[in-house]
C-alpha cells in the first residue's frame, strides 16, 4: 500500500506544471526544481539587504503569539511534583506513551516508584 502511494506521488510529480514568470509552462522535473532553488537562493541567501527586503514585504498583521512576562516568569519556575504527577495522570490508561511501550496504567500504578528517580532527573 505504501509503495503504491509513493508511485502515485512520483507519478503526480512528473506531471507537475508550473508557469514562471515569463507565463512559460514547464513541465521538466529538472528546470522545476532549478526554477524552485533559484527562488529560495535569491531571496533566503543573497545579501542581507534582499532579507531585509523580503522581510520588510511581509505581512504585518499575523497573529503572532507572545509569552508575557508573567508566563516567563512562571515557566522559569522548577518543576514541582504535582505538575509531573498531573502531567502523568493524563496519560490514557492503556495507552503506550512512548517507545518504552509502558501505558499511562503502569505509570499510575507504579507513580511512588517513579517519583523520585524522575524528581532526581528533572533536577539536573
Amino acid at each position: 500500500m505504501e509503495q503504491a502511494s509513493l508511485q502515485k506521488k512520483k507519478l503526480d510529480l512528473q506531471n507537475a506544471f508550473i508557469i514562471t514568470l515569463r507565463a512559460n509552462w514547464v513541465n521538466d522535473p529538472t528546470i522545476i526544481k532549478h526554477i524552485f532553488v533559484n527562488y529560495f537562493e535569491f531571496h533566503f541567501c543573497g545579501p542581507a539587504i534582499m532579507s531585509r527586503e523580503v522581510i520588510r514585504n511581509c505581512p504585518r498583521d499575523l497573529d503572532i503569539p507572545h509569552i508575557s512576562q508573567d508566563d516567563i516568569l512562571c515557566l522559569n519556575q522548577p518543576l514541582m511534583t504535582k505538575e509531573v504527577k498531573d502531567g502523568v495522570f493524563q496519560i490514557v490508561a492503556l495507552k503506550a506513551s512512548g517507545i518504552d511501550g509502558k501505558t499511562g496504567l503502569f505509570y499510575e500504578i507504579f507513580w511512588v516508584t517513579i517519583l523520585f528517580p524522575s524528581l532526581g532527573c528533572l533536577a539536573q
